[in-house]
């Protein structure tokens, strides 16, 4: 690795914003964390109804992560409030199962550096276990002519939880971008 990538790993901030979106299963939310703070993100939100960032098992499953970088995660976040938090020029991100998504702009996590550059502001969403992501999300989204993103899967498995999804875009994210930033 040559070392303007080394220094854009440790000092600069990787300008992806990861927002939870009902997020209710403590380790996927401490996966989402570690993940976060390991690849230096911009900013964690959590929308309202997802996990305490200071339960005991959210602490336990993100290694008390928050408890060092905790300026940069917000909670309790309604959807009104989100969209006055991101820019209006934010690339906007969903993740979605390749079964479900009706979404326009529907893209293979593989093919993110057709639409991924050196841009400041990228928005990620995550949704929760059991329901996805929420129609509001996906509003928010649309109304940011974003993309939902899959992840391909083997037929006998039918998704992967949001913490592991999350690291895998997270990190694709993160190649790319490193990729096209000359430092």
């Amino acid at each position: 690795m040559n070392h303007s990538k080394e220094k854009f790993l440790s000092s600069e901030r990787l300008p992806v914003k990861v927002i939870c979106d009902t997020v209710r299963y403590h380790g996927n939310v401490g996966t989402m964390l570690k993940t976060f703070f390991y690849l230096n993100c911009q900013e964690f939100i959590l929308t309202k109804g997802s996990v305490d960032i200071w339960n005991p098992k959210t602490l336990e499953a993100s290694d008390g992560c928050q408890l060092f970088h905790h300026n940069y995660i917000t909670t309790e976040q309604s959807w009104h409030d989100i969209n006055h938090l991101i820019p209006r020029d934010a690339l906007v991100f969903y993740a979605e199962s390749e079964k479900l998504s009706q979404h326009k702009n529907f893209l293979e996590y593989k093919n993110l550096d057709c639409v991924l550059s050196c841009r400041k502001n990228i928005v990620l969403i995550i949704g929760g276990e059991t329901e996805g992501v929420s129609n509001e999300a996906k509003d928010f989204c649309s109304s940011r002519n974003g993309h939902a993103v899959f992840i391909p899967m083997r037929k006998e498995v039918e998704s992967l939880n949001g913490g592991v999804a999350a690291s895998i875009l997270l990190f694709e994210m993160a190649r790319i971008l490193k990729k096209n930033i000359e430092i």
